[in-house]
């Protein structure tokens, strides 16, 4: 905020008016609205007690003596000196805005600042407002001071008498509320010349609201009476003694600069710096300096150019010897589009001491300012610079801090970095001076320095906490907590903070100490910086908060203390069994990062529902509110490649760190989780159907872009050859060790079918048993992601048919009609290849809208109505399938992106099995939703176990986005599911690892789910549909004796019946059991209920040839 209550003079004040009664230099006074109103309670004049006739009641505060029960009034009773007051200037007299003048000698003045004492008292209106505006001989109205109202705040306003009230919409000026105790507010003039005109216009409505002015002084110079030493005022210094700054003049352009200025001294002046509008160059657009300012000051235009891209920095040294208390104010102004990296700090550090911040600037990215040029002209700009939470603007405001410490030498360095020549910042008046210093540092315990809220009480003042115990050692810092007796035992407030030093500190665990700092919201992390610390003993350490199952909370309704997490940040916590729910992260500056846990077992997962707060009516799911982050190495500790699904101890501190809560171990035990944990191996008789999400598998070559079915271009993404090959190399290795090479495998998130071909390549070089044939068509993926199809040797296929790739939806939000499938399902037709026969099957793939804005206030409508309309479109074509078939083996697999249950806005899922409830449905609300699937689909998934039921992990909640629907056909012939495991608990950064240990896991981010079906269930080679019986061994247990000529029995473990040939006539008759309908000798002769001599010697050509004709295998 401005500089309020210091009065700007040098040597002496050069005018003035209602001081003590008196004026100086005040060449005119002059007020029509005088006398102007016929109510004695309003007003716009100069009053006196005890002269005035009549004073509005408003504005006289009589609470002490005269009228005890006053509730209203600024001037008390022992003020009997002139002051101007306001009440109520629209009434029956006058509609508009009233203004007085005041006119000074200021002849040979310079450097002059203004000062006016103000206060306010009421409950004020928008258009409520005073405005006290000042010209130079003639020259243009700049403003001075401009009142605001804060119509979202409340004051409590103190009489003289004692009574209290606090009304709503207090006025402003300067960011600081007028009370009804008069206060001094200065600003700094612009300009210099004979007359100084100072005009005060005001409009308030209303008998109850009151301003008052008193002691409006003009002083020259901005050097306060007891400044010590300055720079840059008038163009003068006092008790500089070093200025140092390389960068004067190191620019090649003139639009460029980091340095002193001065109008018509300096060779060149940076243009945006330069306020030039009012004469020079009336088109100018950007400016701080206005023409009138011809004194020395700093200016910096876009430090990032062709000669630097760092920072820089420029040094003042000032002699402060034998001076305490110390204060800065410096005038600043800036004007630009700023952008987030432009910045400018000024530190200080006395004697050589540790360096201390005193102004450093921020930009509002979502804000805006008016920027007013001295020409008249406005300009708009977004992202405009603040200090201390006020805009800067293109009219220099003064800003002042206390300064900590004393000795011979103050040293200030101010920094930058702007990048753009559009963007201009400058100062002027550096200003120290004797006064006050900071307050009387506070002792506070740790539980008050953190408070109950969600930051600080105190952030932004330094404090002192007293004998703490150290518990644990950071890099860079050191954890202190309250020791146990001294705790509150406030399960709100947490007794730890953490005191960043900047480098290993010089403290051990056990220590005792006291620190001194600065409380600092650090990205929302509670710490004290530039700290001073002492170590005054050892103690034991406070005990540590347990975290288990039921702390923290795993219901958002009834958290263990107000603020989960929060209360808890800073402090010792002992995990004694916890569970990983999400596998080590990956970012940038940490490739091997933070894994998700939680203080219990087992792992967190997804539950229906739409997540907390939800929606009114639906089914709602906490979020999983327990589940929070492990750092492995930010205190030290060796870092760790940590599975998810693995099970730790561990003793640490909570923090902080990137929007989230962090457990940082001193002590970490983990019992890693075995990765990979392949599916099992498929039995004798059994096929396997399996999906995997490859994870936006692209190839090397930058193919040509395509048109997608609603007219948009298709383009595909383009990795390193390096990269594509270890991609391969990945999956290859992932789906032959991990989903032990499925007959059938749907994939999805796949550029091309060249990459499918090269991708079973691949897959032949790990084993080359498993020949995969390709499949697949392409969609409408804007990004060229498709799904298909690898099919074993043995799968027979008969047809691939895309489906609805030319289906359209109605977006619901823009009324547009828009593509529907973005990678269309795709249906393999075919049969599984026994010796004997085929297996029919048909399996659908599909890939779904994701999740995405699903929750959106803006998208939302359009993501839930295209997920809904998928969802009947596929299950439409699931039911023409099974009513053209009823016993059609069908299998709907692949990604679809929702869960085994409903998420509360669509059941994605149960919509396609014909197993759900609309009434749990908020897309219901707009859609008919009937039952399309008749009989139901049955998922595959809900029979896994229930912990194992996974395939993608979420911010560490486990879930299930790849299904396996299967018909009624079918269903009863499937013998399992499992999911493969070492994609989505595997560490994100293994994605990038090709060595040899390694290379299966992170394949993709989603685990492989594989369906085993028993097509063969005696595994005689003949297929179910054609087997008579079932239950055939091969070998068989005849013949008792011997085999007899041209008698047969199945005697040597294959499908061909053995015989005894007669001898000299050739070949004889032949059967297998692909013949026989599966049926061996033996049970031939059980169900014909045939003679012994069958039993010893084989069955009779004439039996065989009988049973074959009865039966009548196709």
């Amino acid at each position: 905020m401005g500089l309020a209550g210091a009065q700007l003079v040098q040597a002496a004040d050069i005018a003035w008016d209602m001081v003590d009664g008196t004026s100086q230099n005040l060449t005119s006074y002059s007020n029509p609205w005088t006398d102007a109103f016929g109510s004695a309670g309003d007003g716009f004049q100069k009053y006196q007690r005890g002269v005035s006739p009549s004073i509005p009641f408003a504005v006289l505060d009589d609470s002490l003596v005269i009228f005890p029960a006053d509730s209203l009034g600024i001037v008390k009773d022992g003020n009997v000196n002139e002051f101007f007051g306001i009440v109520d200037t629209e009434n029956g007299d006058n509609a508009g805005a009233v203004s007085a003048t005041w006119e000074f000698d200021v002849s040979g003045a310079t450097g002059l600042a203004l000062s006016i004492e103000m206060g306010a008292m009421g409950d004020f209106e928008s258009s409520d407002f005073f405005e006290w505006t000042y010209s130079i001989d003639g020259g243009p109205d700049l403003v001075a001071f401009a009142s605001t109202v804060d119509e979202e705040g409340a004051n409590t306003y103190v009489l003289e008498g004692g009574a209290s009230f606090t009304l709503s919409d207090p006025m402003l000026v300067q960011d600081t509320i007028l009370t009804d105790d008069l206060a001094a507010f200065s600003a700094p003039l612009t300009g210099s010349g004979s007359v100084l005109t100072l005009t005060l216009t005001a409009q308030f409505n209303g008998g109850t609201e009151a301003v008052v002015f008193q002691d409006i002084v003009i002083s020259e110079s901005g050097v306060p009476p007891d400044a010590s030493a300055f720079d840059m005022v008038g163009s003068e210094s006092q008790n500089l003694v070093a200025y140092t700054n390389p960068w004067t003049d190191a620019f090649g352009s003139a639009g460029d600069g980091f340095q002193k200025y001065r109008r018509n001294v300096s060779a060149s002046i940076p243009f945006a710096v330069a306020d030039d509008s009012l004469s020079i160059f009336p088109a100018d657009s950007q400016g701080i300096i206005k023409e009138v300012n011809q004194d020395e000051f700093f200016g910096i235009v876009d430090t990032v150019n062709g000669d630097t891209s760092d920072p820089v920095s420029a040094t003042w040294d000032f002699d402060v010897s034998g001076l305490g208390g110390l204060e800065l104010s410096i005038d600043m102004g800036a004007m630009g589009d700023f952008e987030s990296s432009d910045f400018f700090e000024w530190t200080y550090s006395i004697d050589g001491g540790p360096d201390l911040v005193a102004f450093a600037s921020s930009v509002d990215e979502n804000g805006s300012f008016t920027y007013t040029l001295e020409g008249g002209a406005s300009f708009t700009l977004s992202d405009p610079m603040l200090m201390q939470g006020t805009i800067l603007s293109n009219d220099l405001a003064t800003f002042s801090t206390p300064l900590t410490g004393s000795g011979s030498t103050l040293s200030l360095t101010l920094t930058a970095q702007f990048n753009g020549g559009s963007e201009a910042v400058a100062f002027q008046n550096i200003v120290i001076t004797e006064g006050d210093g900071p307050p009387p540092t506070p002792e506070l315990e740790i539980y008050e320095i953190q408070g109950d809220g969600p930051s600080s009480p105190v952030e932004g003042s330094i404090v002192s906490t007293m004998d703490n115990v150290v518990t644990t050692l950071a890099p860079d810092g050191f954890f202190i907590q309250t020791p146990n007796e001294r705790s509150d035992n406030d399960v709100n407030t947490s007794d730890g903070v953490f005191v960043f030093t900047g480098a290993p500190p010089g403290v051990a665990v056990g220590d005792v100490v006291d620190v001194t700092g600065e409380v600092d919201e650090f990205f929302g992390f509670t710490e004290m910086k530039n700290a001073e610390v002492s170590v005054d003993g050892s103690a034991a350490l406070p005990d540590a908060v347990a975290f288990n199952g039921a702390t923290p909370s795993p219901d958002p309704l009834a958290p263990s203390c107000l603020i989960e997490f929060e209360c808890y940040e800073g402090m010792l916590i002992d995990i004694a069994e916890g569970a990983v729910s999400g596998p080590n992260q990956r970012f940038s500056s940490d490739l091997v990062a933070e894994v998700y846990i939680v203080a219990g077992t087992p792992r967190a997962f997804r539950e229906p529902g739409i997540e907390y707060p939800g929606e009114f009516g639906y089914p709602e799911w906490d979020g999983n509110p327990e589940v929070f982050e492990l750092d492995p190495d930010k205190l030290g500790l060796p870092n760790q490649v940590i599975p998810a699904g693995s099970t730790f101890s561990a003793v640490g501190v909570l923090g902080f760190e990137f929007g989230g809560y962090e457990l940082w171990p001193s002590s970490l035990t983990v019992q890693a989780a075995p990765l990979p944990d392949p599916v099992r191996e498929s039995l004798e008789g059994e096929m396997t159907v399996g999906t995997l999400n490859l994870f936006r598998l692209f190839d090397d070559v930058d193919d040509a872009p395509d048109i997608a079915a609603d007219g948009r271009e298709r383009d595909d993404f383009v990795v390193s050859t390096t990269e594509y090959a270890r991609r391969l190399a990945k999956l290859s290795e992932h789906i032959v060790r991990v989903l032990d090479a499925p007959d059938i495998l749907a994939v999805q998130e796949v550029e091309s079918l060249t990459v499918m071909e090269d991708l079973a390549i691949a897959i032949g070089v790990v084993d080359s048993e498993v020949q995969y044939s390709a499949y697949l068509v392409e969609g409408n993926d804007v990004g060229t992601i498709d799904v298909g199809f690898l099919t074993r040797q043995r799968i027979q296929v008969d047809a691939i048919t895309q489906l609805g790739k030319d289906e359209f939806y109605t977006n619901p939000v823009t009324g547009e009609e828009e593509i529907l499938h973005d990678r269309p399902p795709l249906l393999l037709e075919g049969s599984y290849q026994l010796e004997f026969g085929a297996f029919p099957i048909s399996v659908m793939t599909v890939h779904n809208r994701s999740l995405g804005s699903i929750d959106s206030p803006s998208e939302g409508p359009r993501v839930r109505q295209k997920r809904y309309q998928q969802a009947v479109s596929i299950a439409q074509k699931v039911q023409a399938t099974q009513e053209a078939d009823p016993d059609v083996r069908l299998i709907v697999t692949g990604d679809f992106n929702a869960f085994e249950f409903t998420d509360g806005y669509v059941d994605g899922v149960g919509i396609i099995q014909g197993l759900y409830n609309p009434a749990e449905n908020l897309v219901c609300e707009t859609n008919d939703c009937p039952d399309l699937v008749q009989p139901d689909l049955t998922n595959e998934v809900q029979g896994v176990a229930a912990l194992d039921r996974y395939s993608f992990i979420f911010r560490g909640s486990a879930q299930v986005l790849d299904h396996a629907l299967t018909s009624t056909g079918l269903a009863e012939e499937v013998t399992g599911a499992e999911f493969g495991r070492g994609n989505a608990d595997a560490a994100i950064d293994l994605i990038n690892d090709g060595s040899a240990a390694n290379l299966p896991l992170r394949s993709s981010d989603h685990d492989g789910l594989v369906v085993y079906v028993l097509n063969d269930e005696d595994a005689d080679g003949v297929p179910n549909d054609n087997d008579a019986c079932p239950g055939t061994s091969i070998p068989e247990s005849i013949p008792s004796t011997a085999l007899g000529i041209n008698r047969f029995a199945l005697t040597d473990g294959d499908g061909v019946f053995d015989t005894a040939l007669p001898e000299g006539e050739g070949p004889g008759a032949q059967f297998t059991v692909g013949d026989t309908g599966g049926c061996s000798c033996e049970q031939i002769v059980a169900e014909q209920g045939l003679g012994k001599g069958h039993l010893k010697f084989g069955c009779s050509i004439g039996e065989m040839e009988e049973w074959i004709e009865m039966i009548a295998v196709p």
